[in-house]
C-alpha cells in the first residue's frame, strides 16, 4: 500500500501574525501541528540586521520543525533577501530556482524545484508565488505556462504545484492551470486569515492523472499569517 503524500501550501506574511506580530515560531508550530512531509512557503525573508538564530526564517523553520528548508530569493537588498521556500521531511535536493517572465515594472517573481523521494517514489515540489497586481492576469498566465513549460522540458514529472496565485478560481490564470494540471476542488476561501472572502492558495499536479486527492483542507488558523494554511493528502497512481 502507498502512503499519501501530504502538502501544504502557506503564506508566511515574512513571519508577521493577521495582527503584524513577528512571530515565525507561532506559524512553525502551525506548520507541525499539520505535519506536512512537504511545505510550499511563500513570503519568506532572511534579515540582514538580525542574528541568524532570530533573522533567518528558513533556517528558524528547519529547526522548529526538523525538516530541510529551501530558499528562492526574488528580492535581496540592504536589510533582507525576500523570496519563495520549501520544506521537507523526506529525503531532498533543490533543482533549481527560475525567475518568472514579468514587466520590470512588478516585483520579482520565481519558482523553485525540489525533488522529493517519499517512500519509493519520486516526485517534484514545484512552489512559487504570482504577480499580485490586480490588472496583471495576462502575466499570471504567462507565468504558469512558463512554469508548465518547466515541468514539461525538464522532465520534473511527477509533479505537485503550490502557491500564492493571486487569482479567484474563476481568473484565466485558474483556468489554463485546471486544463493542464490536476487540480483540488477547492470552494473554501483562504485569505484574509480573520475572515477570508477569496481563494488565491492552491495545490495542483501534473500530469492530471499522476496522483489522487485522499483529503483537502483549509485550515481554520486566523492569527499566524494573513493567509490560512492549505493542505492536501495526494497517494502517487504509480
Amino acid at each position: 500500500m502507498i502512503d499519501p503524500i501530504r502538502i501544504l501550501s502557506y503564506n508566511l506574511r515574512s513571519g508577521l501574525s493577521m495582527s503584524g506580530e513577528l512571530n515565525i515560531q507561532r506559524q512553525a508550530e502551525v506548520i507541525k501541528s499539520l505535519a506536512p512531509d512537504v511545505a510550499g512557503l511563500q513570503e519568506v525573508r532572511i534579515r540582514k540586521d538580525l542574528p541568524e538564530e532570530q533573522g533567518d526564517q528558513p533556517a528558524i523553520l528547519a529547526e522548529e520543525t526538523a525538516m530541510r528548508a529551501y530558499f528562492g530569493r526574488t528580492i535581496d537588498c540592504d536589510q533582507y533577501e525576500y523570496g519563495i521556500g520549501v520544506l521537507s521531511r523526506c529525503p531532498s535536493e533543490l533543482m533549481e530556482v527560475v525567475l518568472l517572465p514579468q514587466p520590470e515594472t512588478m516585483e520579482q517573481r520565481a519558482v523553485i524545484v525540489v525533488k522529493v523521494r517519499h517512500g519509493n517514489k519520486n516526485f517534484y515540489m514545484v512552489n512559487t508565488h504570482l504577480v499580485f497586481e490586480d490588472d496583471a492576469e495576462s502575466v499570471r498566465v504567462e507565468q504558469l505556462q512558463a512554469i508548465t513549460k518547466l515541468v514539461k522540458e525538464k522532465g520534473y514529472i511527477p509533479a505537485v504545484l503550490t502557491g500564492d496565485f493571486n487569482a479567484g478560481p474563476e481568473a484565466e490564470s485558474i483556468r489554463y492551470l485546471a486544463g493542464e494540471w490536476g487540480m483540488t476542488d477547492l470552494t473554501e476561501f483562504t485569505f484574509p486569515a480573520t475572515n477570508p472572502r477569496i481563494r488565491i492558495d492552491y495545490i495542483a499536479w501534473y500530469p492530471q492523472d499522476a496522483f489522487t486527492l485522499e483529503k483537502l483542507e483549509v485550515v481554520n488558523e486566523p492569527e499566524a499569517s494573513d493567509h490560512r494554511p492549505v493542505f492536501a493528502d495526494l497517494t502517487p497512481n504509480c
